[in-house]
């Protein structure tokens, strides 16, 4: 699910905001 987050931000830059989003947003990532 992080990867999927990732290729939609479409940069290396927000995978490493990702890994501060997934506890803060975890609804986000199951909501796809």
């Amino acid at each position: 699910r992080i990867l999927k987050v990732g290729r939609r931000h479409g940069d290396a830059a927000p995978m490493a905001i990702v890994e501060l989003v997934e506890p803060s947003a975890p609804a986000e990532a199951g909501a796809e």
